[in-house]
């Protein structure tokens, strides 16, 4: 299969261009547009060369500006173009015309998704013989060497006769690799079928795909996706540490369910054991019902082009036959998470289909080996040696000139920078004299992009989580007083650019809250009420009372606590209580009194003499005084003394 190099002028050398009408390599014209998503928009088009319909997946114009998306492009697609299985999606072709696109078997009968999307639940025998088939692809595809990493509704598709076929192996690996990130919801959406350890950043394995694909059947039994979140970040990390919630089936089906989506990768099955265990758990039910298939989405169509119109139709899904004859190998005792769930298979249950393995099995061995022994004959081959982690000088003088020799290079963490990380042909397999045998170099780890804008004011813990599901790790974090920034919340990711190669480290400036505030020493001078202004003007709030005190003048303080000097945090209460001078005391009665006599007595409880009222004469005796005698005023104020008239 050959790659197409981008053609200069083409039609689909500008984004706008790679639409309806348009065609790729001059070969594939783009009849309609039957599905669009973040990273790729996928065509219903005609092959001219072979004149038949196909599906072809034009991928983001922006992806065709990264070499090392490309390369790795080229990789996967070579990869999965060697697929051949029922339940897989054919991969016609690939290739390069202004943007990468692949080429796949048009399925007419829509995605899973479509069909929850239309309100579809189904029966738990459905939902098995959905297992199955979805088993039986991932089994073919993990023994290849292939994990999905992007299991979804949206990735299982039907043709038209019902059979469903996994689709776009190895692109999401390529497009995670790339850093690409979706700006829409199609990621949130993604996400929603994630494995715990792709949510805390993990390496994975094939078992990743097998937990996406028990909270597929999950859903399809309860009509919801368990732990949906409104953001990213909640669908990511709301399964970590929370188990998945069964719904309401058979118990021997909720067991492998319960399998499938366990927390930790080496206690979930194959999906080889997953499939026997589905296959063990539809004994005694009822044989599944036809489901409504969604049929091709009727979008853009090209003027005046035949378009294909598919509508929804009702298909059998598989029955006992079909359920009998998975092509997981049979198994006699499958222990799943250290219990045994699965027992040896009944022989009435594989009666009908193991002697058809056999024989297919046997003509497929014949002919492989008539095949060899005819090649050994007219080509010479030799075995690819082994050059896995050896540097580019050292792998160039272990394969020698027996081939022709083609050097790529990918990023990737499984080797050092400037080290071989696999060939093509693989090593151990034959390959002629002369051809060409690639083999790939390490530019180092991946690049991540990180997402700074939406990690500042998140948490700390939010934060830290994000930054490990990318692969990434936390480095220094200092924490600063913020005014604005709450406590615990992100202030600052400080990274040297906007991609960082995987496992480097993120350092974070962290909010310490607002600066405590210091309550101001309060001495005899200090006046109340310019004392309670500054603290509240700090943000400190202020409960006031008042007292009489003989020893505190009036207005300045008897009491601040917490006491002055003590550091308080922004929006504390600090209580003060303000003097209102001396506790007042009642008049003495002067009645009577020579005016000398009742001047002494007044003095002596505190009081200052005040006017001297009266017809009298200072000689006269005192009749009383203003304020009356009895009267309670405090010590220090004016009272007026009344003279007598002497006459």
């Amino acid at each position: 299969m050959t790659t197409t190099p981008p053609v200069t002028g083409s039609s689909a050398s500008h984004p706008d261009a790679v639409g309806v009408g348009a065609q790729l390599s001059d070969r594939y014209r783009l009849l309609r547009r039957i599905g669009r998503g973040s990273s790729a928009t996928v065509f219903e088009a005609l092959d001219k060369t072979l004149e038949r319909r196909v599906a072809v997946k034009v991928l983001h114009p922006k992806l065709a500006s990264d070499p090392s998306f490309l390369e790795r492009f080229r990789n996967e697609s070579r990869a999965v173009a060697a697929l051949s299985h029922p339940n897989v999606m054919a991969v016609h072709d690939w290739g390069e015309d202004g943007v990468p696109y692949l080429v796949t078997e048009l399925l007419a009968g829509g995605s899973l998704r479509a069909i929850l999307d239309g309100g579809a639940s189904f029966t738990p025998s459905q939902t098995i013989a959905l297992g199955l088939e979805a088993c039986r692809g991932l089994n073919y595809a993990h023994a290849e060497g292939l994990v999905h990493r992007d299991i979804t509704p949206a990735n299982l598709l039907y043709d038209d006769k019902g059979r469903l076929r996994i689709a776009d192996f190895g692109l999401a690996k390529a497009i995670a690799a790339s850093g690409w990130t979706s700006q829409g919801t199609d990621l949130v959406g993604t996400a929603r079928y994630a494995s715990p350890e792709q949510a805390s950043g993990q390496r994975l394995s094939k078992r990743s795909d097998v937990y996406s694909l028990g909270l597929i059947l999950v859903e399809a039994l309860s009509g919801s996706a368990p732990f949906s979140a409104d953001t990213l970040l909640g669908t990511l990390t709301a399964r970590v540490e929370t188990d998945v919630p069964m719904p309401d089936a058979p118990e021997r089906l909720q067991t492998i369910l319960r399998a499938m989506t366990r927390r930790e990768p080496e206690a979930r099955p194959s999906a080889e054991q997953a499939g026997v265990a589905l296959l063990k758990a539809a004994e005694g039910l009822p044989r599944p019902k036809p489901i409504a298939l969604a049929g091709l989405p009727e979008e853009e169509v090209v003027e005046h082009a035949p378009a294909h119109a598919a509508s929804p139709t009702e298909v059998s899904a598989p029955g006992e036959a079909d359920l009998d004859a998975t092509q997981i190998p049979e198994t006699e005792q499958t222990q799943i998470a250290g219990t045994p769930v699965v027992e040896e298979v009944d022989e009435d249950q594989v009666s009908r289909w193991p002697w058809l393995l056999v024989t297919v099995a046997l003509i497929a061995a014949a002919g492989w080996f008539g095949f060899q022994q005819f090649s050994d004959q007219t080509v010479a081959t030799a075995a690819v040696p082994d050059v896995v982690g050896l540097s580019s000088e050292e792998a160039l003088a272990e394969l020698g000139d027996t081939w022709e020799l083609d050097e790529k290079f990918e990023r990737t963490s499984a080797v050092e920078v400037g080290q071989v990380i696999m060939t093509d042909p693989a090593a151990g397999s034959q390959a002629e004299e002369g051809a060409v045998v690639s083999y790939w170099v390490s530019l180092g780890r991946p690049l991540v992009r990180v997402p700074v804008n939406d990690l500042l004011g998140r948490s700390e813990a939010q934060v830290t989580a994000t930054i490990e599901a990318l692969e990434l790790s936390v480095g220094e974090v200092t924490r600063v007083n913020s005014e604005d920034v709450g406590e615990g919340n992100v202030i600052e990711v400080d990274i040297p650019a906007s991609e960082l190669q995987e496992g480097e480290s993120v350092n974070l400036v962290v909010s310490g809250g607002p600066q405590d505030r210091v309550i101001p020493d309060v001495g005899v001078t200090t006046d109340a009420t310019e004392f309670v202004a500054t603290l509240e003007a700090a943000g400190v709030g202020v409960e006031q009372s008042r007292a009489f005190d003989d020893a505190v003048p009036a207005n300045q303080f008897i009491s601040v606590d917490p006491p002055p000097g003590t550091a308080v945090e922004r929006g504390s209460i600090v209580t003060v209580i303000i003097s209102d001078g001396p506790v007042p005391v009642p008049i003495p009665a002067t009645a009577n009194l020579t005016l000398g006599d009742a001047l002494d007595l007044l003095m002596a409880e505190g009081f200052l003499a005040g006017q001297l009222l009266g017809s009298g004469e200072a000689a006269c005796s005192v009749s009383g005084t203003d304020p009356p005698a009895g009267a309670e005023i405090q010590p220090g104020n004016s009272v007026d003394i009344i003279l007598s008239d002497c006459a």
